[in-house]
């Protein structure tokens, strides 16, 4: 048994649906963005793999954007979900709260609910460096010492949530 669709997800609020059309619109033209940014500047195109992790890397080490351009941020978030989802087998989501709905990637409808949006522009606003390498290292990691328990409710999606908040604070 793992979180179901429509199921609170973390006892705060926040409860957990499939992606709708305008969910959908807002990733593909967010991910458009970037994907233009990438052809134009760069002369390469994303291949939503995680070899597009060294291009999004080095939009942030070229330092196209600054900490104010949160759209544009939160779009590389979003190319950066997309090019990790396939490698770990995760699926987009959005979970909605009383501040909004927000794509985020699940894995196996289990409790490991992940938020590339903002992975990178908070960071990014907090002076951080942004090491995608050890971002998606630090998900597979919480991934592989979950996932025998994911698809059962062996462990809670609080303990799990905490855990990934020490890691990686996503929001």
């Amino acid at each position: 048994m793992g979180t179901e669709i429509g199921e609170p997800l973390f006892g705060d609020g926040q409860k957990l649906e499939l992606p709708g059309e305008s969910d959908s619109r807002r990733v593909r033209e967010q991910l458009g963005f970037v994907r233009k940014l990438v052809r134009e500047r760069y002369r390469v195109e994303l291949t939503a793999t995680d070899g597009d992790l060294e291009i999004i890397q080095r939009i942030l080490d070229d330092g196209v954007f600054n900490k104010t351009q949160t759209y544009e941020l939160q779009s590389l978030g979003l190319a950066f979900g997309e090019a990790i989802r396939g490698k770990l087998g995760l699926d987009w989501v959005v979970v909605e709260d009383i501040y909004g709905r927000d794509p985020a990637l699940q894995f196996r409808q289990s409790a490991i609910t992940v938020f590339p949006l903002t992975m990178i522009s908070k960071r990014v606003e907090d002076g951080k460096k942004v090491d995608l390498e050890n971002i998606a290292l630090g998900i597979q990691d919480l991934i592989d010492e979950h996932k025998d328990n994911a698809d059962s409710s062996q462990v809670g999606h609080d303990t799990i949530w905490k855990k990934l908040r020490r890691k990686l604070p996503f929001r």
